[in-house]
């Protein structure tokens, strides 16, 4: 019996802590967080993915959009309508209690250039108006914060997602703990 609780404690210390995280990707199986710049003109589809759910059924968020010729034209969620704008502020249910890699929706956009792609990070995934976390409802105790993710259309060739990484934000010891319950 000690032998099958030490075995046990093993393979729970040998999972990784991962946290949610809703990310912004050009493709629906989560891999590629940039893309180069659109030719002028055209459509641009990007997906809206939770990663890492232990457990979820549903999302609250927005979508900080920095290039003025990024124009939305839509979504398209996969299960339920969004409540709200993904640019203004959206709730989105999942309709059941999902765990994993969870595909949200697809946001459609045109792309008419009225000035050159610069820099980083051109779309956020932010906290929905009020709140000061992404917030994920959890299947068994209420809502949780996520973590949000970055889309940028490269303007150099070669960049990388790391390349457009992040800095360190100030936050909350509550907020850090918030990340492993």
């Amino acid at each position: 019996m000690k032998t099958i609780a030490i075995a046990a404690l093993v393979l729970l210390a040998a999972v990784p802590a991962s946290a949610d995280h809703i990310g912004l990707f050009n493709d629906p199986v989560s891999l590629i967080c940039l893309s180069p710049v659109p030719v002028p003109v055209s459509t641009v589809s990007l997906w809206v993915m939770h990663l890492y759910s232990p457990g979820a059924t549903g999302s609250q968020w927005r979508i900080s959009n920095s290039l003025s010729g990024l124009l939305p034209m839509g979504s398209s969620c996969i299960s339920s309508p969004l409540i709200g704008d993904p640019f203004t502020g959206a709730s989105y249910g999942y309709g059941e209690c999902l765990t994993g890699t969870i595909t949200v929706c697809r946001l459609d956009f045109i792309w008419i250039p009225v000035a050159p792609v610069t820099g980083c990070n051109q779309l956020r995934v932010e906290p929905y108006p009020g709140d000061t976390d992404i917030q994920v409802a959890d299947c068994a105790s209420g809502a949780r914060s996520a973590s949000g993710g970055y889309f940028s259309f490269e303007n150099i060739p070669g960049l990388t997602c790391d390349d457009c990484a992040v800095g360190v934000e100030t936050t909350t010891w509550g907020a850090v703990k918030a990340l492993y319950r």
